[in-house]
């Protein structure tokens, strides 16, 4: 990848105060007239960052849009080893989403509104109002530090009190249970109530 020097007064390409460069590494790399990707590990390999760069002349939205319709480039699949340099803008980038539109739009919201979804947290159990997450990721030439937070924000419903007057004056069910475990010791039906 050849990133242009900021400094250089007639680049086109977006300026950035400070470039990093890697030196000589190991890395996968993939290539089309498309983009050019390179993808590095980091420490035991159990994490990779993967740079990829649209070709000169690519519009942000032709871009996105085909990394959306192959999403492959950024999930690291058909790199081959290579050895180069790559050079990087350091970035810190602080982003904060709002998720219960997105799991509307993916039909999931329904399950977080569900009543078993929050019970032991407050009874009545509440229903979350807003999902809001938030990531920070800061990329540089000692590493990358990343961390994301979800909060739910949430109302509690008013406990309205119920009343009730229940006579028990035809045929019906009876159980006697544990209430830590849940377990019914003993449970009958009962078809004459007025028999004792």
């Amino acid at each position: 990848l050849d990133i242009e020097d900021p400094s250089n007064a007639n680049s086109q390409r977006p300026q950035h105060d400070t470039y990093f460069s890697s030196g000589t590494l190991e890395a996968g790399y993939r290539a089309d007239a498309g983009f050019e990707a390179v993808s590095v590990s980091y420490g035991d390999g159990a994490f990779a960052f993967a740079a990829v760069l649209p070709r000169d002349g690519m519009a942000p939205e032709e871009a996105l849009g085909r990394l959306a319709e192959d999403p492959s480039w950024l999930a690291g699949k058909g790199f081959r080893h290579a050895s180069g340099a790559l050079r990087l803008p350091r970035l810190a980038l602080d982003g904060k989403a709002e998720l219960l539109p997105v799991l509307e739009a993916l039909g999931l919201a329904d399950a977080l509104r569900d009543a078993d979804a929050f019970a032991g947290i407050a009874a009545p159990p509440p229903e979350p109002d807003r999902l809001v997450q938030r990531v920070v990721i800061e990329v540089e030439e000692r590493g990358t530090t990343a961390s994301a937070a979800t909060a739910a924000v949430m109302t509690r419903a008013e406990s309205i009190p119920v009343r009730f007057d229940l006579r028990v004056d035809r045929p019906f069910a009876f159980s006697i249970r544990h209430v830590a475990t849940g377990a019914v010791l003993f449970a009958a039906w009962v078809d004459n109530p007025a028999a004792g």
